[in-house]
């Protein structure tokens, strides 16, 4: 797995789970 991979994965997951957070709480 080449780094850069990993941070855009991780970039996408916490965005993916803060607009579901924002979805869950509003």
């Amino acid at each position: 797995m080449n780094f850069q991979n990993i941070k855009q994965w991780s970039t996408r997951w916490l965005f993916s789970t803060n607009h579901k957070d924002i979805g869950t709480l509003y």
